[in-house]
């Protein structure tokens, strides 16, 4: 056991940073806090080591911003999956809705064997580079300037990132 400097309470190793092998003097929570009110009170301390940071290890910088990214698509996908639990007449709308949109924009004349393709591609793709992909329309099924149609012509297989950063705002010929 041992004793916070801070808050004075007696608390087990496990709550204090190790420093090489001493402990350090403060708990967790009381050095988190002492470091958050360092960076509010100074600013343009932090903003420069942040730029020094960011010029001696850019790989370093972009690891640890990767790792952020990753962190908070987890607890978005972990957020989105117990709504589903909570909320399984919700799931099953949404997931009912899309077919339907499917099922509506796929005209008549659709070659089906060619749209299964693209899906058999982003599978591929994924698996050989490890990266998701998505099928992407091109112009949108759902927008309320245009709604395009789901056939072959439409589609298209990019990577999941900019798929979802296009979202449905952006098709060819933008007006």
């Amino acid at each position: 056991m041992k004793t916070c400097k801070t808050c004075k309470t007696e608390k087990s190793f496990s709550e204090f940073y190790k420093a090489g092998k001493y402990y350090q003097s403060y708990c967790k929570p009381c050095l988190k806090a002492m470091n958050l009110e360092w960076a509010r009170n100074n600013p343009e301390k932090v903003k420069a080591k942040k730029k020094r940071q960011k010029e001696e290890k850019p790989e370093h910088v972009k690891a640890l911003r990767r790792a952020t990214y990753l962190r908070t698509k987890e607890k978005q996908a972990a957020g989105r999956i117990e709504r589903h639990r909570l909320n399984p007449h919700q799931a099953r709308q949404y997931n009912a809705k899309r077919k339907a949109a499917l099922l509506q924009a796929t005209p008549k004349w659709a070659n089906t064997d060619k749209v299964k393709e693209f899906y058999f591609a982003a599978d591929f793709l994924g698996m050989v580079t490890g990266e998701w992909y998505h099928v992407d329309h091109a112009v949108p099924l759902n927008n309320p300037l245009v709604c395009g149609l789901h056939c072959e012509q439409n589609l298209q297989v990019l990577p999941a990132s900019d798929n979802l950063r296009k979202s449905n705002r952006q098709w060819p010929d933008m007006p």
